[in-house]
């Protein structure tokens, strides 16, 4: 009865093969990370397989290697561009509750319901468009960050996290978006002007002075994550840590101080559009330096399966 081990080692190689185990040595941007997870023949639960944190002993003499070589052949090193959805999350979002935004004077707005005269229609109509199609992309973003997550990082509880909290911060704007669409349709010049008196309106006004920008705290926590993942488990570019943990601070500091709630639809958005290229060009360049290694990474764990 022969044990067999499997695991990535975290340095630049190609595979070396021993009488009862192989080592698949595989480089990620150098940042100690486990490529793809691992798994055995048999199921976690059956007689003769011992699951070990990463490592897996089977009671057999074989092993799956074809699992193995073809789980690698799945690390598609061109698909570095995901990122880049992030930053147009980010862009579509601005427009949709900052570039849109209306400022009635104080008068206007002491005046209660009469401020709703002084409403266009218009930028809520932009805020509605872009906030959603910001929501589309922010969903695209979060679905990257699962697929690279499980890949790159998966006993990482952080990587999952970042998942979570872009999905959740979707879903919040929404909802948030949604109101700047009510309003562009019951305003003056919409589609059903009239429909209601101006002090139903006014509850709209009040919930979307707020609401985009509350909306962007699940940004926020992502970046929370981000940051554990570059200061703590070494996954990501340092500097990239540095800067999420700024734009975690800072609206934890306001809501902490003061209960003001909205400033991550101050900071978020633009945290976003510097995130994406960032992280495009760090897996483009991690992709760059794998490409070679992979082929002979592959060919090796053949060889031992044909072996």
């Amino acid at each position: 009865m022969h044990g067999y081990q499997v695991r990535l080692a975290t340095t630049i190689g190609s595979p070396i093969f021993r009488p009862t185990s192989f080592i698949v040595k595989w480089h990620w941007e150098g940042l100690n990370r486990t490529i793809s997870p691992l798994r055995s023949n048999g199921q976690c639960g059956q007689p003769g397989v011992e699951w070990v944190g990463a490592v897996a002993r089977g009671s057999g003499d074989t092993m799956n290697t074809k699992h193995l070589s073809s789980e690698t052949d799945t690390i598609d090193t061109r698909d570095w561009p995901w990122p880049l959805w992030g930053t147009a999350a980010g862009i579509l979002g601005a427009v949709g509750h900052l570039f849109s935004l209306q400022r009635p004077s104080e008068a206007e707005v002491a005046s209660g319901a009469g401020v709703i005269a002084a409403l266009e229609r218009g930028p809520y109509h932009v805020g509605i468009v872009t906030g959603l199609t910001g929501v589309f992309c922010l969903l695209v973003f979060a679905a990257g960050w699962r697929r690279w997550a499980a890949v790159a990082a998966p006993a990482s509880l952080a990587g999952g996290t970042i998942t979570l909290a872009l999905t959740a911060s979707a879903g919040a704007m929404m909802l948030a978006y949604g109101f700047k669409g009510a309003l562009a349709i019951y305003l003056t010049d919409g589609m059903d002007e009239g429909t209601y008196p101006a002090e139903s309106l006014l509850t709209f006004f009040m919930i979307d002075d707020f609401g985009a920008f509350i909306s962007w705290w699940g940004v926020a926590m992502a970046a929370a994550a981000i940051a554990w993942m570059a200061l703590r488990e070494r996954s990501l570019p340092l500097w990239i840590g540095i800067v999420s943990v700024l734009v975690v601070l800072v609206p934890v500091a306001a809501v902490g101080i003061t209960g003001l709630p909205g400033v991550p639809g101050l900071i978020e958005p633009f945290y976003l559009v510097i995130l994406g290229p960032a992280l495009a060009l760090t897996f483009r360049r991690a992709g760059a330096r794998v490409a070679p290694d992979s082929a002979t990474s592959v060919a090796g764990v053949r060889a031992a399966q044909q072996a």
